[in-house]
Order: C-alpha cells, then structure tokens, then sequence
C-alpha cells in the first residue's frame, strides 16, 4: 500500500508514506507496535506451526486490516482456518427474527433513563442481567449517561466506560499540574485544580484549600505577579490585626506556589523526559499520600493510577529518540498515551453488558436496547479524513479500508447484533437539548418495520411520563418522586404523604414553599420575630450599617447578623477599579491633611491654599499611587497612565473649589480621618457618637470622620468625600438630613464632632458631603441644630425599631430588563434577576406588619459610586 500511494497517491499521501518511513526506520531495532507484531507472528507461522495452532476459528469477523489478513493467510499454509462470517441482512435464510420494539423520547437523557427502566423490568421477570445488552453508535454521550445511571440504579454492568483514563484522579492531577502556568500560575487555576485532585504539604498533611482561596480572593490575587507583593501585604496586615492564623496561612499558601515553581521549572524549559516522568512520579506519590494514600482511594481509581505509572514509565524511555523537551509536550504525549489505553469496566458474564454495537456482536442475549437509533447516529456520518482521504486509499485496492465503508459497517453490527437478541428494544431521540436540535428516527427503523421484524411503536412523552408509566422505578429517588405525583393526581396533599413526614429534608421544604407562598410573613421569608435575640449586638454601629437596613431588611440580615457575603472572585485588572480609585483619593486627601496637621506643611492663609499646598496634595497622591501600583491595583500601565493624569488634575480642581470655601468661612483644618467609637492601638477609648433614640434609650456609632474644619466664628465643619454622583444625596435638606432615613453619615458625623471635640452638646455643626469630579465639586449638607435634630433622631429610632422587631423582609427590585450587573447580591444570588421574588414581594404586602414596615422612604444605593456605597450595594461593573 505504501508503494503505490508513493507513486499514485496525492502529494499529502505521498508525504504521509515518507513520514511513516521515516519513523518506522527511526523505530527500528528498539520499538514495534501492533503491525510489527502481526507480521513478526506471521513470519513464524510461514516457518512452523505448534501443533495446538493448526486449527483456527475466526468468528464473525469484521473489517480486517491486511496484516491481520496475512496473518491468517500463514495460519492457512499450515493448518485449517475455519471463518464463521454468519448471514448478515434481511431476509437470510434462517435469520432469527427477535422482536423488535421502537421507542422515542425526548432526548439522550431520557433514552437512558428508559433504557435502565427496561433492565429493571427485565430483571422483575426473572431475566439474567448478563442477558441483558445496552449498545449505543457512539460513545457521546451515550458511555457517560449509560454509566451514570447504571450506577445510581445499583445495577452491576461491564464494558466501556463511562470516565476515560485522563479524566481520573491521577491523569488529572499530573497532566493539570503540567499545564498550571500555561500563563502563569493564576488564582482562578490554581484552586480549580485544587478542587478536583487532592494535594499535601511537604510534611504530608492536606493542603488547607478553603482557607487559602479565603486568603488569596481577600488578598486580591489573580494573575502570576501577584503572589508576591499582594501576599506579602496581606501576611503584614494580618499579623498587625491581629489574625495570626490568616498570616501563616498566607504564608503556606506562598510557600506551596514557590515550591510548586521550583518543582515544575519555567514553562518555556526543557528537560529530558525521564525528568518529567519522575516529577510526575513526585507528585502522585506526594498529592495522594503515598502508598497508604493511594490504597484508601476506590477501586477504579487505584486501577488508573497504575495505569498511569505505566504510561509514565512508557514516556521515561523516549529519550534516546528526542533531546529535552518542555512539559507541554510531556503532557500533550502522556494524554495521547492515555487516550489510545484501553478501558474496561468490570467482567464479562457479570452484570449488563454496555459498549457501543461492535461490543454486541456475536452476543446472545434475551434483551437488547440500541440506543442512538436516529439519523445522525445510526447511521453516523464518515468521519473527515485528516491524513488519506478515500480517493488515496482506493489505490490501494482494499488494503487500507474506505471511510465510506464504515456506514455498511455499521449496518453489519447492527444487524448482527439484533440476530443474537430474543427481543430488543430501539430508542432514538427526539431531539438534542446539547445542540438545540430535532432529531429524525433512523431510516434503519424503516427496513425492520419493512421486513416485519417490529412489534410495537411508543413514545416516553417526558421525564415525568416516562416515571409515571414505568412497571417499577429504577431508583429509590425515581420511587418517592413517583409516588409524590399519584398521590397529588388523587387529589391529596402531597405534603401529608408519609414519605414527606420521614424525610426532615423533604418536610421542611415542603413547608418552606407553602410558607413562601402565603401572603403572610412567616419565618421563611424574614420573620424572626419568636427569637429572642438582639440583631445590633452591644457594639456601635455605623451609619452605612443602618442604611444598608433601610435599602433592604432582608440583605441587611443575611450580611450582619449571619455574615454572609458576597464571593468576589478578583480579576487581573486593566483600569483601576472604582473602589480603588476612592480608596487612592481618600488616603491622599488624608496624608495630605495630616501633613498640614503635623506642621510639615502651612496650613492654609488668606487666600487659601496656594502652590506650595498643590505640590504637597500632588505629592500625597504620588506617594499613594505607588503604594497601589506595587500592589497591582492600578491596572495596565497605558490605561493607568492617562487615569493618573486624570486623577491629578480633578485633586487640583478640588483644591481650588475647597480653597474658596475655607477663605468664605475663615475655616482651618483641625483633624483629619477622626476615628470615634474605637479602641487606640495603646488601649485608650475614643468617645463614639450617641444618637437619643426617645425612648430614654441612645444609640451609640463608630466610624471616621474624613475632615473637620473650625471655622472663624467657632462653628465646627465635618467633610465626608465622595468620589462618585451626588445623584443619589439630592433629597437631602434642612428639614429631612436624613433623606428619609436613607442617608445617616452626616447626622452621625455631626454627633461625633461634638462628642470628641471641645464643643458644646449643643452647638451647630455643618455636616456636607465634598463631591470630587463626577459630582461636579459640589457640597450637599446641613446644619445639624435643634431645629432639625428630632427628625433626625425619629428617623435613627425607627430604623433601630424596625431593626429590633426583626422583620427582614426583602426588599428586591421589581424585575426588569437583565443589568451587567447585580445591585443587591443577596436579593439576586445567582444573577438571573429578581421576577420570583418581587412576587413573593408583592405577597408579603398584605400583612400589615410588612406595611408598617414600608413607611420608610426606600431608596437605592449609588450603584456608581463604588467607593462610598453602603455594604448593600458593594463596588459594581460589568460581571
């Protein structure tokens, strides 16, 4: 065949034949495959025959490649080679005729549910399950479900498998780790391959996954360059904070990602394959815990691990062939090795037999279910040729088979296999959920209905249809379910079933959903109210803390009473993120005042701030942005070098707006970031403010004040930055400074200026939120005196009522259009929009108590304004 594609064939095939050649002739002497063998057995048998060997049976031989050909031909020299071909197609005489029944469903999915249903039915009517067959034309998606099922049914089977060898735990860990830092060793791969495969520390014990995603997204970590400088920074503050057992964590996360780059090398190096095969050793060794280890894991899964020890072995020889390569070609060649494997599950004789058609040739068995039997499977189209097409390979006059010929093939097996059944059952689908498609039965199906070999037509109309019609459920799940649906076709309650009494799961789902769907508010849905305990604890809130309440009760609960939050999973970042550009204003703006504090710098004079001021804010900046830009959070240096530019000049443009607003007021800066409601690093209590809630009760708040002015007639100024849109504080006014309750800072800011200064209890403050450039360098405030001070303690003491009737109803947005992204995590965990519970919403409104809620003023969240936004509505961009 080489020969004549030499000569004849087209220019890929005669460079297919040269490289074939080529690696025969390098092979030579060393390594032999298949063919190699088949002609070295045939060559012998040519010489001699053992007497044991001088009668061949070949039984239903299908396409045979020419050295298996000449292989029995050296057997026919010297003894008698009998070939049992059997009578393949319809009509042959004395062809048994099994019955045959056709079954559609509505996808792969159901066929397989089916096909179980009809192992379990037979094995009810006393049916051997070695008997028993499921075949399938491919084996997607077909071994996979197959598997599945079988096992969750409890049925034994044998045949193919339904996880390939490179998806075990062994192939997987070696071949991930291989190609872990592809692009570097990032945050997101790391840990989705320390989900999947177990790993240990050097000293043998389980690495701390958890905790260490935990560290790693508070640490901000998502590209390669991050584990330095970002863990270095989070190891310092934990340590500082307090939480040694955050830094040592982060300190063993470091230590796991620096021995893990010492172990594997650079991506781009090379080494020679015995290397890589005994690094690949160390790790299963290592990773799975050594010989105790690897004896704990299930059976399967101790089988592939052996398997790739020989594969790994195999690789180990390939040096004399090749100098040193990268570990990508170490893996690429390890997963071609473990995808040629053979793989099969269990023994045969014991259990159902599973494998696609060619499995059940020449099988007797009483029952037999085809899977797959639509147009586009059964038959399935030629696959496309990558190296010979079918032109090339008919010079060949039959030595290399046709593409072409692999649909009669299949009509061979298929034929073949039926003629072994007593009875067997057809199922195609409907459709295809995985690709959207129709489906279309096989034209196969047309020549047994033609020939009267099929006895019966049905349809399994859907999952529920198909459990509703079954003589038994496959599986104990399929059996609750089953008898849930009966009893409510009855007319009784299913949540009066037994089943639902003896299943605690069950049961208290069962009353979640009829409690949710009430119009009353019930402890399922925010209504807390019979347990005693206080959601504000003995500690001083803040004031976002309360807002957060106001924008929804529910989110409010789920935040600071469970602590549950948001999973943010960091990105490598192009541009700064709007956090972290507030983040950088603040921490310049307060170096920068406390510089002038200090003395190092003037403070401001008749005319302001001046030059020399400009030059100490800019320097601040500076100083600020280089402590981010070591950290990696200023993103790209291209885009972060006109965003700089930028942020430059809106903090000279705030200065000269501030300058004009200290030179009307005669104001001076008296204390920057004032912290009330804390305890100093040396122990000492700073006063927190306390707001009278009229009840003879008070509230007290912690938090920090960004700026406080003393201005020339002994008025007291608080300033709170703000970097976003001032869109969202425009209701605030003299008469209401809390914009319904919505908006607290300023009310509390005031009531912390006069508890840690030297003022009067009394004496007026104006608090104002600074706007930077996206609010147009506007200041919105009030002064806080006793003309507006009893609205503000109303709306303080009822949302602390409201809070302490522990009434968390959410408050979710009516569904509309899909945002990019989420404002209320906790109303919306999965993203897919709030439709299901605005109508639970809508509801709950009937009870009163849910009404009297409702009396605030609800407004939310600046979704622009990342960096001052209330904990409700976190920092928010495109998802």
């Amino acid at each position: 065949a080489w020969g004549v594609l030499a000569g004849r064939g087209s220019a890929r095939a005669k460079e297919v034949v040269r490289l074939c050649r080529s690696v025969q002739h390098r092979l030579a002497g060393e390594w032999y495959d298949e063919a190699d063998l088949l002609r070295a057995a045939a060559t012998a048998c040519q010489e001699s025959l053992a007497e044991d060997l001088r009668r061949t049976v070949v039984f239903l031989p299908q396409r045979m490649r020419a050295t298996e050909r000449a292989l029995l031909e050296a057997l026919a020299v010297h003894g008698q080679v009998v070939v049992l071909e059997g009578q393949i197609g319809l009509g042959a005489a004395g062809a048994p005729s099994p019955a045959v029944e056709v079954v559609d469903t509505s996808d792969a999915d159901e066929e397989v549910r089916e096909a179980v249903r009809l192992v379990v039915a037979a094995a009810h009517r006393a049916v051997p399950l070695h008997r028993v067959a499921i075949a399938w034309p491919h084996d997607t998606p077909y071994a996979r479900l197959v598997a599945e099922h079988l096992d969750d049914a409890a049925l034994p089977w044998n045949g193919r498998p339904g996880t390939s060898l490179r998806e075990r735990l062994a192939a997987r860990l070696v071949l991930d780790v291989f190609r872990l830092d592809r692009k570097g060793i990032r945050r997101a791969d790391l840990f989705a391959l320390l989900a999947h495969v177990p790993a240990r520390l050097a000293d043998g014990t389980p690495v701390p996954r958890q905790h260490w995603e935990r560290i790693a997204r508070d640490a901000g970590l998502a590209g390669d360059r991050d584990w330095g400088p970002r863990l270095d920074h989070f190891t310092t503050a934990a340590r500082a904070g307090g939480r040694e057992a955050d830094a040592e964590a982060a300190a063993s996360l470091q230590a796991f990602v620096a021995g893990l780059r010492t172990e594997l090398g650079s991506p781009d190096g090379t080494q020679r394959w015995a290397h890589w095969a005994e690094v690949a050793q160390h790790l299963l060794t290592r990773w799975l815990g050594g010989q105790r280890g690897i004896a704990a894991l299930p059976e399967n899964e101790v089988d592939a691990y052996h398997r790739v020890q020989a594969a790994l072995d195999r690789v180990s020889r390939l040096d004399p062939l090749t100098g040193p390569v990268t570990r990508a070609v170490v893996a690429e060649t390890l997963e071609a090795e473990l995808d040629s494997a053979p793989g099969r599950v269990g023994r045969i004789g014991v259990g159902v037999q599973a494998g696609p058609l060619a499995f059940a040739v020449g099988q007797e068995v009483d029952l037999l279910i085809v899977l797959g039997a639509c147009e586009g499977s059964l038959p399935a189209p030629p696959p496309a040729e990558a190296l010979l097409s079918d032109h090339d390979r008919a010079l060949t006059g039959g030595e290399l088979p046709l593409d072409a010929d692999l649909t009669a093939l299949q009509h061979d097996q298929l034929w073949a296999a039926l003629a072994g059944a007593q009875r067997a059952v057809l199922l195609w689908p409907r459709g295809d959920l995985r690709a959207t498609a129709a489906r279309q039965v096989s034209r196969w199906v047309a020549e047994l209905e033609a020939a009267s070999l099929t006895d019966t037509r049905r349809a399994v109309a859907s999952f529920a249809a198909g459990l509703a019609e079954a003589p038994f459920p496959a599986t104990a799940t399929q059996h609750r379910v089953r008898a849930l649906v009966n009893a409510r076709a009855r007319g009784e309650d299913p949540a009066a079933h037994p089943l639902v009494a003896g299943l605690p799961a069950l049961r208290l789902g069962a009353a979640m959903v009829a409690a949710r769907g009430s119009a009353a508010l019930t402890e399922y849905d925010g209504d807390l109210s019979a347990m005693d305990f206080d959601p504000l604890g003995d500690r001083p809130a803040s004031p976002t803390r309360l807002e957060a309440w106001v924008a929804c009760p529910h989110a409010w609960f789920l935040q600071h009473v469970l602590g549950v939050e948001p999973v943010e999973q960091p990105d490598e970042q192009l541009q700064i993120t709007p956090r972290d550009r507030g983040t950088l204003v603040h921490d310049a703006l307060d170096l920068f005042h406390r510089e002038v504090l200090a003395g190092h710098v003037p403070p401001p004079g008749p005319t302001g701030w001046g030059p020399e001021h400009e030059a100490a804010l800019l320097d601040a900046f500076e100083t600020e942005a280089a402590a981010l830009a070591h950290l990696g959070l200023v993103g790209r240096r291209a885009f972060w070098h006109s965003e700089r530019t930028r942020q430059r000049r809106e903090l000279q443009d705030w200065m000269a707006h501030d300058s004009e607003l200290l030179v009307q007021r005669g104001a001076t800066v008296v204390a920057s970031e004032l912290r009330f409601g804390f305890t100093t690093p040396d122990g000492q209590e700073v006063p927190a403010a306390t707001i009278d809630l009229g009840d003879g009760t008070a509230l007290r708040f912690r938090g920090s004040i960004d700026r406080v002015d003393r201005c020339a007639d002994g008025r007291l100024v608080v300033t709170d930055h703000k970097t976003g849109s001032d869109s969202h504080y425009r209701d605030i006014t003299e008469v209401d400074p809390t914009a319904g309750g919505s908006r607290l800072q300023l009310v509390v800011y005031a009531a912390a200026a006069r508890a840690v200064t030297d003022v009067g209890p009394d004496t007026p403050v104006l608090a104002e939120y600074s706007f930077l450039g996206r609010g147009g360098f506007k200041r919105i405030g009030v002064t806080m005196d006793a003309s507006n001070q009893p609205a503000a303690q109303a709306a303080v003491a009822g949302i602390v009522h409201g809070i302490r009737s522990r009434l968390f109803v959410a408050l979710p947005e009516k569904a509309q259009y899909q945002l990019s992204w989420v404002r209320c995590p906790w109303c919306d965990p999965d993203g897919l929009g709030t439709a299901e519970r605005w109508q639970e919403f809508e509801r709950k409104q009937a009870d009163p108590r849910v009404a009297a809620l409702l009396g605030l003023d609800v407004d939310e969240p600046d979704a622009t304004d990342a960096a001052d936004a209330p904990p409700v509505a976190p920092a928010e961009g495109p998802r």
